[in-house]
């Protein structure tokens, strides 16, 4: 009987280890910054399929391949990198702008119910892609 409820006492008394930063508030806010793009990214397929059928395939496929990431990490995370995939496969700093402003800047401005800040946003995007990463990034966390 003494080994018995040795053992249970033993199966009760199990610690577990979540490590040192499981709680932090960054931990937790990452999460809901990838649910909130992970949300984003459903809405910007849904979007881009009623504009132009099979295009955003097209693109998630090119940014796989060339970075190993799909374009809407490349598109919050590494705008640069996109806007380049974007450049080498279109020719043209109009086509791979039409791209980012009709397939993916506008359902993430109307998902956020900011189309106002559209112009701004694809010009920083275009010219200047760290501040576009920093100024959508605050955008995402506000929202």
């Amino acid at each position: 009987m003494n080994n018995t409820s040795n053992e249970n006492r033993n199966k009760c008394n199990r610690t577990i280890h979540i490590g040192p930063n499981y709680f932090n508030n960054s931990n937790y806010e990452n999460r809901l910054r990838e649910k909130k793009i992970n949300s984003i990214a459903n809405f910007i397929k849904g979007y881009a399929d009623k504009i132009a059928p099979g295009l955003y395939e097209l693109i998630e496929l090119m940014c796989e391949i060339k970075s190993g990431k799909n374009c809407i990490e490349l598109f919050f995370e590494k705008p640069d990198m996109l806007r380049e995939i974007l450049m080498t496969r279109y020719g043209d700093i109009h086509s791979a702008g039409f791209v980012v402003k009709n397939i993916l800047l506008r359902p993430v401005l109307s998902w956020l119910g900011l189309e106002e800040l559209e112009n701004e946003l694809y010009d920083l995007f275009m010219d200047n892609p760290l501040e576009f990463k920093l100024k959508i990034g605050k955008l995402l966390q506000n929202q």
